[in-house]
């Protein structure tokens, strides 16, 4: 799934309840060319990775937190 933020200012992405996410994996990329996204973990309302353009991370949840893989930027 593709999500267009768009915009130049913070935009925020909420990750799913991690009592529901067990064993999912998200894949999320910043790819509009300013601003940053922020990807959230609604359990702790704290800010997981803060991604810059072009900048990704995966996700992952084993059912109690969600866990990432850091700041990726290979294409």
């Amino acid at each position: 799934q593709l999500l267009h933020t768009g915009g130049a200012s913070t935009r925020v992405v909420l990750l799913p309840a991690v009592a529901a996410s067990q064993g999912l994996l998200f894949i999320i990329k910043h790819t509009h060319s300013a601003g940053q996204l922020d990807v959230t973990d609604p359990s702790s309302g704290m800010s997981t990775v803060s991604l810059l353009t072009g900048k990704w991370s995966i996700f992952t949840c084993n059912g109690t937190t969600w866990s990432s893989m850091g700041i990726l930027s290979h294409a």
